[in-house]
């Protein structure tokens, strides 16, 4: 493409109208990717949300990502904010700014309103305005960027509480260590307390016997309220110990596959989930059992019980 023929009143109008379906554009991706959310085709598609949906199906970056997110968000609450953004008057951003902004503050939707309002058409000024209207607005809690050497620089704000209880683990020790050896001390003993197999209880015999936990025992005392004892319902809950067995075997990832075979990656938040649904008769055996992440034990119950159903426990199928 050249423009060089253009005159520079002309090329001036052909910038303000490029940029403008730009808007556009970015607007009918924003709908799009508020609809995928909706019927949860990222989940559908083997990814874990619809942040990494957007990383290896759509080629944008994570920042690219993730402000795309937190505007389909906040499009979602605020809808006025749409024409905001096609006039101009909040750009992307900024919008991404105000949510992360929200997040934090929790304001109510008539305050989101008002602030949305306060950083119309102020560009960089949005940040200092942020600041100004809510306390350490701007100061992410942890914030994450690669380095160099295949290594992540970690930026942590703590309170003063766990400070104290840093300076109190060096006491212990009887030595002075950095914050990156705390880290990766708390990190180690952690992951060791967490990898022991759960202590067995042991019963120590008494020649008492708890009340009604003998079957003769519970026969007698339903006899003499005139009733029968029958065995005992089961319930849908699993026990501790077959969740064990279950992220051992499943080696603690989602077992979601898409047609192709690819599994989805999720490994944190992961949830014990019945392949027959217990509503449906399904058991807790551990056949029937499986590891899925948040999402996609949602999408597995759109496809168990229908969209009507799921209505009244996912709101984002409205």
């Amino acid at each position: 493409m050249t423009l060089k023929h253009l005159s520079n009143e002309e090329l001036h109008l052909s910038t303000i109208t490029a940029v403008e379906r730009e808007r556009e554009a970015t607007l009918t991706v924003l709908w799009h990717l508020r609809e995928n959310e909706r019927r949860l085709l990222f989940a559908e598609r083997g990814h874990k949300d619809l942040k990494t949906y957007c990383v290896k199906e759509l080629k944008l970056s994570e920042g690219s990502a993730w402000r795309r997110i937190a505007a389909v968000k906040l499009l979602k609450e605020i809808p006025e904010t749409m024409e905001k953004f096609r006039s101009g008057q909040l750009s992307l951003t900024q919008i991404c700014q105000a949510q992360s902004f929200f997040r934090q503050e929790r304001p109510t939707l008539e305050r989101k309103r008002e602030i949305l309002g306060a950083i119309e058409n102020q560009g960089a000024k949005t940040e200092r305005i942020l600041c100004e209207l809510g306390a350490d607005a701007k100061v992410e809690p942890c914030r994450e960027r690669p380095v160099k050497g295949g290594k992540v620089e970690v930026t942590l704000v703590l309170d003063e509480e766990t400070l104290k209880q840093m300076g109190e683990i060096e006491i212990f020790l009887n030595k002075k260590l950095s914050k990156l050896e705390l880290v990766k001390l708390m990190t180690a003993q952690t992951l060791e307390r967490l990898k022991k197999p759960p202590r067995k209880r042991v019963q120590v015999a008494t020649a008492k016997l708890p009340r009604a936990t003998k079957p003769e025992a519970q026969s007698a005392i339903a006899a003499k309220a005139g009733a029968t004892v029958g065995p005992r319902k089961p319930t849908r809950k699993i026990s501790t110990v077959t969740i064990r067995e279950i992220k051992a075997r499943d080696n603690n990832q989602c077992q979601y596959k898409t047609s192709t075979g690819e599994q989805c990656e999720a490994r944190l938040y992961l949830q014990t989930e019945h392949k027959t649904p217990w509503a449906k008769g399904g058991t807790h055996e551990h056949q029937n059992l499986e590891l899925l992440c948040p999402n996609h034990n949602q999408w597995r119950a759109l496809q168990q019980f229908g969209t009507q159903k799921m209505k009244l426990y996912q709101p984002r199928l409205e």
